[in-house]
């Protein structure tokens, strides 16, 4: 593994998505995301950090920009 890249939503966002998706109880999310690391301590081991409430095209972007720069990173240390 060369780097960690963290996409994260606040918890928040992510208690309203798994309510939607999963029907789950308010309680077991809430116990779900508690046993998690949280985004802060993600994102202070990430190399590269992106959030899911960009718009696509945006985040295309992001992730493009960051698999670049990965890419010469690697290319410089051959």
């Amino acid at each position: 593994m060369n780097e960690v890249w963290v996409c994260f939503v606040p918890d928040e966002e992510a208690i309203e998505r798994s309510a939607r998706r999963d029907n789950a109880n308010l309680e077991k999310i809430k116990a779900i995301l508690s046993s998690q690391m949280s985004n802060m301590e993600r994102i202070k081991k990430a190399n590269v950090v992106f959030s899911s409430l960009w718009e696509r095209d945006y985040t295309l972007k992001q992730v493009k920009k960051a698999w670049n720069f990965l890419h010469e990173r690697l290319n410089s240390k051959l």
